[in-house]
């Protein structure tokens, strides 16, 4: 099935390292299935299970620090460089220590930088691998809230994950939710969205009213049908800021959907139309130089024929002019009485060497040998019969062989 998995690296109330799944279609977002495990079970667990969508990790808001950078440069390159230093006021750690992830450039020009531990990254990323899996990206929890307003808040369990702008969020507790919401700014509290599980809504009643009456506010509350992280799961953003940048990039699967595979045939489609254009022209090119290459060699002969013919126009009818016509009104043309001649020496046992013809004349003389003299006499009599005139010219005894020539001319047509 085409379902797309979710892991959740979490930590839990225990401080034990703990990752958190579900299998989701990514149409319908029906579960398929679900489990949890500490990050050595997850090979175990994944046995049998299979999927051919995508797989996303997700990480708590807790194990990283979310802020911003003023970097006027617009080369990636030089943000990445720039980046440590214009944040390092605001770290607890080394620069050297930590991983910098950026993100897109927000409104007010500032780039949105998210920064963790480089150990930490290291070891959940060594985890997943270890248990065969390959996240596409690593994104920021808090970060994948939807914010149908200003600011939106959803209740997970213990933890409140408030987003308050497309690359800014913090967490709290959820005895803490007043406290929360009264850090927010009043822009950020203006439009304020507030999702809960249906089975949590009574736990947060008291903590909202008591910001309504506060700040003169009214929160909008949105029960959910569904767990906090099917929630999250549902509106992932896989294009927002992804941790795996840098050393731990990471390259993109591509969709083995359907619409993947047609888009492939239609790319080697138009590949192999591309191609067979190029080799038609190719081959066109090529067969107007030999073309061009005949033609002038076709030119040089028939001027090398006929020197005193100046004025050449239509090569072909010229050399079909030429070749098929005499000047003598009474004698034929020098390719039908070659075709009259040629086509009954197969029955004999000459062996034609040259031919020579006279256009003045109109005679086709041919050089021929073979074993015996008769054989030439043969030959002139079939010509004759077939209405030619026909006459031997001269014949040499060569020690097995005869050669002689015989000159033929056309007696009222052929």
């Amino acid at each position: 099935m085409a379902d797309n998995l979710f892991l959740r690296l979490r930590t839990s109330s225990a401080g034990e390292d703990l990752v958190e799944w579900l299998l989701q279609d990514p149409v319908s977002h029906e579960v398929r299935l679900r489990g949890s495990a500490a990050p050595a079970e997850l090979a175990e667990r994944f046995k049998g299970i299979s999927w051919s969508g995508h797989t996303y990790a997700i990480l708590q808001t807790e194990e990283l620090l979310l802020t911003s950078a003023t970097i006027p440069s617009k080369q990636p390159r030089q943000i990445m460089q720039a980046v440590p230093y214009a944040v390092e006021e605001k770290l607890a750690a080394d620069i050297e220590d930590c991983h910098f992830a950026v993100g897109e450039r927000q409104a007010n020009g500032d780039i949105s930088v998210a920064v963790m531990e480089r150990l930490a990254l290291s070891r959940w990323i060594d985890s997943i691998k270890a248990a065969g899996l390959a996240p596409e990206c690593l994104l920021v929890d808090v970060l994948q809230l939807p914010q149908p307003g200003g600011s939106s808040l959803l209740v997970d369990g213990e933890r409140l994950l408030v987003r308050t702008s497309n690359a800014t969020g913090f967490t709290f507790t959820l005895p803490q939710m007043a406290l929360a919401i009264g850090l927010l700014t009043p822009e950020q509290r203006t439009g304020l969205v507030i999702f809960v599980p249906r089975e949590q809504r009574q736990d947060i009643e008291l903590a909202i009213s008591q910001v309504n009456a506060e700040h003169n506010m009214a929160c909008q509350l949105i029960e959910l049908e569904e767990p906090a992280f099917d929630f999250i799961c549902r509106h992932l953003e896989p294009a927002g800021l992804n941790l795996l940048q840098g050393e731990f990039r990471v390259a993109r699967q591509s969709s083995a959907g359907p619409a993947a595979i047609w888009r492939s045939v239609a790319g080697l489609a138009v590949l192999a139309v591309c191609l067979h254009l190029g080799l038609l022209l190719a081959q066109g090119i090529y067969l107007k130089r030999q073309a061009q290459q005949f033609e002038a060699e076709a030119l040089a002969l028939y001027t090398e024929v006929f020197p005193n013919d100046k004025n050449i126009k239509d090569l072909r009818r010229q050399w079909r002019a030429r070749l098929g016509n005499a000047d003598n009104a009474g004698a034929a043309g020098f390719l039908p009485l070659l075709a009259a001649t040629v086509q009954r020496l197969p029955s004999t046992e000459l062996v034609l060497g040259s031919v020579n013809y006279n256009d003045s004349r109109g005679d086709l003389i041919l050089q021929v040998q073979a074993p015996r003299s008769d054989l030439l006499v043969s030959f002139v009599q079939t010509l004759k019969g077939a209405g030619l005139q026909a006459d031997i010219g001269t014949i040499n005894q060569e020690a097995d062989v005869v050669k002689g020539s015989i000159k033929i001319k056309a007696v009222g047509g052929v």
